[in-house]
């Protein structure tokens, strides 16, 4: 006659699973796992112990078997809220955001209050681009649990993937407060800081981050890009051949050497850096343009996001790099040429082309009766908004935003240290003839190149343009400009030498 199975021991099945998430804890995954599946032996259904087996299936990286077990937790117990948590994480591990946003949002149901879900579907809205979204969950997580340090990171990481700076940065220095011994919540205030203009805070956060991880290669990268636009060379090579060490795979901090070794006048070895970016990363377009410009190539322009990137970097420390490491005094320049033209008391309607953080806007706004500043980089505008001097700021290429304006709709159309980054000017020419009115001014500055050059312009070592002056008078006859000024002038030092350039006025025709 068959005996009827014993029942299992409940106490001891308790104690069972307690020994496992015990294990579980202490990492422990291998006695976590032998003791958990101790209990489904006994009780395959006790959804405790799946929900259990589950996240160590999670920390083994077994997603799948993590969802197997998850799901049969959520069959056998579904008024759980952290059942459909665990789910809700096995299918956000599998990339599968929408199905983990819905077991996220169950478990909500069941228990509003439910903090690891509320930063769990934080997580996928953020994956999904939905920043706003994020951060509402974030923040209802915060008002739950204000202590836990990665509540405020992940916050801080929304706010920073929607542009928000700033307040990216508190959420970092938050989580910071909490748990100092982050050190990729250092890594990422350095860099927020960096893009609010704060080097020096900067360098300090991401030393913090190396303080903690000696072997931390982005944190050796970005500390620098930051010592890089400081003008610390040697410590910006440092930084980037000791990441490249830590990772010898690491494109980014081999295009960044060779940006370092090129200021520092050594082509070869810059040229040697870019080479290696692109063998790692073929599709890096600012390695593929400065290897090329050192290789005596000239295309007509840059890839936008060439420029867009090389500002995006240089937004942190641009006007003291500029004006009081490199002696940059174009803006006043220019502004000196537009009064002796039209007068100190002038109100004109001005387009800023490529106006940065606003130096040359600062310089004329006394000349503007509506003013427009348009550039590529997202960060330069940032630091021109702040200005509070432009009536309109555009982020946009200049070809594409030259053609779409009307015409005669403006007095004055200057650009200052632009055309360094735009080679052939026909163009640029042309659409500033259509978008002057009658006698309108057409002002900018330029790298002289020495000699005529075979299409009036060149591609230098430095990845900036020369222009030569035959090819800039020639396209002022072209298009209906009548040269007031074309004048030599020292633009800017390089390595300590003044850099020849030229300062034009032009006046339309008319």
């Amino acid at each position: 006659m068959p005996q009827t199975p014993t029942p299992p021991d409940p106490a001891l099945a308790a104690s069972h699973l307690d020994a496992a998430r015990s294990a579980y804890l202490a990492n422990d995954l291998a006695g976590a796992a032998a003791r958990c599946d101790e209990v489904l032996a006994a009780a395959p259904d006790r959804p405790d112990a799946l929900n259990l087996r589950a996240l160590i299936h999670v920390r083994s990286r077994d997603y799948p078997s993590a969802e197997k077990c998850a799901r049969r937790a959520v069959e056998r117990a579904p008024g759980q809220a952290a059942f459909h948590h665990t789910l809700g994480y096995a299918c956000r591990l599998q990339d599968r955001l929408d199905e983990a946003a819905l077991h996220y949002r169950d478990a909500l149901a069941l228990d509003a209050g439910h903090v690891e879900s509320l930063l769990g579907l934080g997580a996928v809205q953020a994956a999904r681009g939905l920043f706003g979204e994020a951060r509402q969950c974030y923040s209802r997580a915060i008002a739950l649990r204000p202590d836990i340090a990665g509540a405020h990171y992940n916050l801080g990481r929304a706010n920073e993937d929607a542009g928000d700076l700033a307040e990216a940065a508190k959420c970092y220095r938050r989580a910071l407060s909490i748990d100092p011994a982050q050190p990729h919540a250092w890594l990422n205030l350095g860099s927020v800081i960096a893009g609010l203009g704060d080097a020096a805070g900067a360098v300090e956060a991401f030393r913090r981050a190396l303080a903690l991880r000696p072997d931390y290669a982005a944190a050796h990268n970005n500390l620098g890009t930051v010592l890089l636009g400081l003008g610390d060379l040697d410590g910006a090579i440092a930084s980037f051949r000791e990441a490249i060490r830590l990772q010898p795979a690491y494109a980014e901090a081999y295009h960044n050497l060779g940006s370092a070794l090129r200021h520092q006048g050594q082509t070869d070895a810059a040229a040697a850096a870019f080479e290696q970016a692109l063998l790692l990363d073929p599709a890096h377009e600012s390695a593929r343009f400065n290897l090329g410009a050192i290789r005596g190539e000239n295309p007509p322009s840059p890839p936008p996001a060439v420029v867009r990137a090389l500002f995006d970097d240089y937004a942190t420390n641009f006007d003291t790099h500029l004006v009081d490491r490199l002696e940059y005094h174009v803006p006043e320049r220019l502004a000196a040429e537009i009064s002796a033209l039209r007068g100190k008391d002038a109100r004109l309607d001005v387009l800023d082309l490529g106006c940065g953080t606003g130096l040359l806007g600062a310089a004329i706004r006394h000349l503007a009766n509506r003013m427009t500043g348009i550039d590529l980089s997202p960060r330069m505008l940032e630091r021109a908004s702040e200005r509070g001097i432009y009536d309109r700021l555009v982020g946009e290429d200049l070809a594409p935003f030259l053609r779409a304006e009307p015409a005669a709709g403006y007095d004055l159309v200057a650009a200052a240290d632009v055309f360094v980054y735009v080679g052939d000017l026909a163009d640029v020419f042309a659409q500033a003839a259509r978008i002057l009115r009658s006698r309108g001014l057409f002002v900018f500055s330029v790298e002289r190149h020495p000699a005529p050059a075979a299409q009036g312009y060149l591609l230098q070592p430095t990845g900036r343009y020369s222009h030569d002056e035959d090819y800039l008078r020639a396209l002022a006859r072209e298009h209906g400009f009548t040269v007031r000024t074309l004048a030599p002038e020292r633009i800017r030092t390089q390595r300590k030498e003044p850099v020849p350039g030229l300062i034009a006025v032009l006046e339309k025709e008319g």
